[in-house]
């Protein structure tokens, strides 16, 4: 497995099925593949999900388990999601080509990629779709528009391994990239300036839910490095000591 393929990781968030789960393990085998994550599966994906695998189980039994999806994008520089539904609300839609272009890029600066793929039958919920930098929307015909997990994780995979890029490393200290979390505290530094600056607080007003997630949407893709992220924080900090918090 090339070096930037062990940072991308597919995660299947809260899947019902237990073949959807052998099937993308054997779909990412496939294409090289082998970082699996599964979010609050109600079974054991290893036990039933076995039949479906087909020569990828140590995909499977190496899979890694996670309570929440918290914790299953934690650490990540760059949070992919999957979606057919599309909406000015759910964030920047790509296809498959544009979005893949810009997994290989930040793997190959040494950023851990988390590629998500919702439930079976309601996707990803809207609070999980604002944690993604990019939705990929997979072209589909109208008449049977929705694709099974396995399928789109397929898609994706293939779509990677068709760039072939080979690995350029991982950057270390200050020229690596800055991961989901670290972002996530430089995003409330904004908001915290926000509401300093006058902007309402209540949950239900359009501008307090819709700027936060604009800031949180560009910091995500902007790629920024470690050092970049700490000099933007820093910057945010003296400004809200300027107004006095």
């Amino acid at each position: 497995m090339s070096d930037w393929k062990r940072l991308v990781s597919f995660v299947l968030v809260e899947p019902t099925e237990p073949a959807n789960i052998g099937a993308a393990a054997r779909a990412m085998k496939n294409m090289g593949f082998k970082n699996l994550s599964v979010v609050n599966p109600p079974f054991d994906p290893e036990a039933e999900a076995d039949r479906l695998a087909h020569n990828a189980m140590d995909v499977l039994k190496s899979a890694t388990i996670y309570e929440s999806f918290e914790e299953a994008i934690a650490g990540a520089a760059l949070v992919v999601g999957s979606s057919r539904r599309t909406g000015k609300r759910r964030g920047k839609f790509v296809g498959p080509e544009e979005a893949v272009q810009k997994v290989m890029e930040t793997a190959a600066r040494g950023g851990r990629v988390a590629l998500l793929f919702g439930r079976e039958r309601t996707g990803l919920l809207s609070h999980e779709v604002e944690e993604c930098a990019y939705i990929i929307n997979i072209p589909t015909d109208s008449p049977q528009p929705s694709l099974n997990i396995a399928q789109a994780v397929m898609v994706v995979a293939y779509e990677l391994e068709k760039l072939r890029v080979k690995s350029a490393g991982g950057g270390d200290g200050d020229d690596a990239l800055a991961t989901h979390d670290e972002t996530a505290k430089v995003v409330q530094k904004s908001r915290d300036i926000l509401t300093r600056v006058g902007y309402p607080e209540d949950g239900e007003h359009v501008t307090a839910r819709k700027v936060p997630v604009i800031i949180k949407h560009f910091l995500g893709r902007a790629s920024l490095t470690k050092g970049e992220l700490h000099t933007l924080g820093n910057i945010l900090t003296r400004v809200l000591r300027m107004l006095g918090k």
